[in-house]
């Protein structure tokens, strides 16, 4: 190969990366401004807490418009909750959490992700309320989208939103575009009102709203903190969606509900529009993947091991990661953010990130499996509560409706965590290490990634 040809590559490679990255489709400005917010305060009060009986908190709710998107203006309801005695003393640490729901989570008494299950909490006060009092750190929850003058479900606008991309070249139409907005647009709320102190935030989102998280990093990391996603493909899409063929097939889409939204379509129909000039322009400016060397924000990546949207090892995508990553699979979940699990590891996540509460990580990590057992061993940084091993066997490699068991690892003498399990060698096996750590009413948990073996796999 000439130097010409190596310098045309070159050249070529430099142009490429160019166009990488959603930054180039927004605008600071209009995302910093304060004045089209109109911001409209309805409450703004020190009360006694709800969530924490004898405990006073101070709570704002209030509404804000975020865009006006292709016609369509979005204006949110908000919860804020924060430490009583913020008006007098804010926070030193400047961080707020934001914790983005679906449109009806307020409206609809139905709605399953109001209360956490098996323990009648109600979310809102546990991840919003209960945090502002036990941490001293500010949380917003707001709708997003928010209720719109389209009569739509959320997951068919975000449909509507791809296919007008797809039809027009407009990056601004891509389904997730807004909803980032919506949230770059929440930081600047928060750093409007009296008292909080926010200068950064640690964005919280599930499903559509992680995927929105995710690209807020590529667009305006300096005022943020970290993020948490739940029930997302973390980055890499087209390996999450290579993971999904292998194991459930190509016209496997998501739960039997139909709706329109871009994760309720196969992995074939999914692959024939990326596969595409545009397609791939809108992962080369929406995935992570693409400026992951970069993507310097810290990152809480939960995914339930029975969401039906994904592959079980989904998350092994973030090994491609270069910013600090943490990761979190959660026994038995579905497609859902209420769960205790995933509530302390977002207390866990904000007391990190605001007060310096350390991590444990899995070190040396290893896995070996003889004829009938699977032996997994790990070394950790910091002392922990618990470790345990957490599998799934099927006769396939569907492990959607699977059901988890952790069991307990031993620590041996020179600080190594160790067990055996039976792995039968008809059955393929998924498997994670999960270690708990922190007080027993405040733990937090943080695990490997999914990892499968067995015949088929």
């Amino acid at each position: 190969m000439t130097d010409s040809t190596i310098s045309a590559y070159t050249a070529a490679g430099d142009y490429a990366w160019k166009h990488v990255g959603p930054a180039g489709l927004f605008d600071l400005g209009e995302l910093y401004d304060t004045e089209s917010l109109d911001v409209v305060i309805e409450k703004d009060a020190v009360e006694e807490s709800a969530a924490r009986p004898g405990a006073r908190v101070r709570t704002i709710v209030l509404t804000f418009t975020s865009q006006r998107w292709h016609g369509m203006t979005w204006r949110h309801p908000v919860h804020v909750y924060a430490p009583a005695h913020t008006l007098e003393h804010p926070p030193a640490h400047g961080i707020a959490g934001i914790i983005g729901t679906e449109a009806d989570f307020w409206t609809e008494p139905g709605n399953e992700r109001r209360v956490i299950p098996e323990t009648g909490q109600e979310t809102e006060k546990e991840y919003a309320e209960g945090v502002a009092v036990d941490l001293g750190i500010p949380v917003m929850v707001f709708a997003t989208p928010p209720e719109l003058p389209i009569d739509m479900n959320e997951s068919d606008l975000n449909g509507y939103s791809n296919r007008k991309f797809f039809e027009t070249g407009d990056f601004t139409w891509y389904g997730y575009y807004p909803v980032a907005t919506s949230y770059l647009r929440a930081i600047t709320l928060l750093t409007t009102l009296p008292g909080l102190g926010v200068r950064k935030a640690v964005l919280f989102g599930h499903s559509k709203r992680g995927i929105g998280s995710s690209i807020a990093t590529g667009v305006d990391p300096d005022r943020l903190a970290g993020i948490v996603t739940t029930g997302t493909n973390g980055m890499n899409m087209l390996e999450a969606t290579a993971r999904k063929i292998g194991q459930l097939g190509m016209d496997v889409a998501g739960p039997s509900v139909r709706r329109e939204g871009l994760g309720f379509l196969s992995a074939d129909t999914q692959l024939r529009m990326f596969n595409t000039p545009l397609g791939f322009e809108a992962l080369k400016r929406f995935d992570p993947y693409f400026w992951r060397d970069s993507l310097t924000t810290p990152w809480l990546v939960v995914n339930g091991t029975n969401d039906p949207f994904f592959a079980v090892d989904v998350a092994q995508s973030m090994r491609h990661a270069k910013g600090p990553t943490t990761l979190l699979a959660v026994d038995d979940l579905t497609h859902t953010w209420a769960s205790q699990k995933i509530l302390a590891a977002w207390r866990m996540w904000l007391d990190h990130l605001a007060h310096g509460r350390p991590l444990p990580t899995l070190d040396n990590l290893t896995a070996e499996r003889s004829s009938d057992h699977l032996t997994v061993t790990t070394r950790t940084n910091i002392p922990i509560t618990a470790a345990h091993l957490a599998t799934a066997g099927v006769r396939g490699t569907d492990w959607r409706q699977a059901k988890w068991s952790l069991t307990a690892m031993t620590q041996t003498a020179d600080g190594t965590y160790r067990v055996s399990v039976p792995f039968p060698a008809d059955t393929s096996m998924a498997w994670y290490v999960e270690l708990r750590h922190g007080t027993p009413s405040d733990p937090g948990f943080v695990t490997s990634a999914v990892k499968v073996e067995g015949p088929g796999v």
